[in-house]
């Protein structure tokens, strides 16, 4: 079983720990990560580090969600979603809450192009 890390933090009064990841083309990387931050790291991972380093990038770019999609008309929207998935997982914690909403606009979209074409 893994050690609860914000735990040890919490006892150890630990201020940050020092996480090394891969990135997209297998350098290893490190960052310090806050010990309130470590707990959510550890829980639900930090996937995004090793794409956005090479982007110098940070989850609060929602730029980066809208550029997927290269429908230039669509960019302002997404642009605007990007940020509002991102406030969503900043402040909720928990990833589940901005896929729902991702899954939620998806259905709504799909919904509505179908009916219009």
């Amino acid at each position: 079983m893994a050690a609860d890390l914000a735990k040890i933090a919490k006892d150890r009064k630990i201020k940050y720990f020092l996480i090394s990841y891969v990135d997209l083309f297998g350098g290893l990387r490190a960052k310090l990560v806050p010990a309130a931050a470590i707990g959510a790291m550890q829980r639900d991972g930090a996937g995004f580090a090793g794409f956005a380093t090479w982007l110098d990038m940070t989850p609060a770019h929602p730029d980066l969600f809208a550029g997927v999609h290269v429908h230039l008309p669509s960019f302002g929207p997404l642009f605007v979603l990007g940020g509002c998935l991102t406030l969503a997982y900043e402040w909720s914690g928990s990833i589940l809450v901005p896929m729902t909403m991702h899954a939620l606009f998806n259905f709504f979209s799909l919904s509505v192009f179908s009916i219009v074409s």
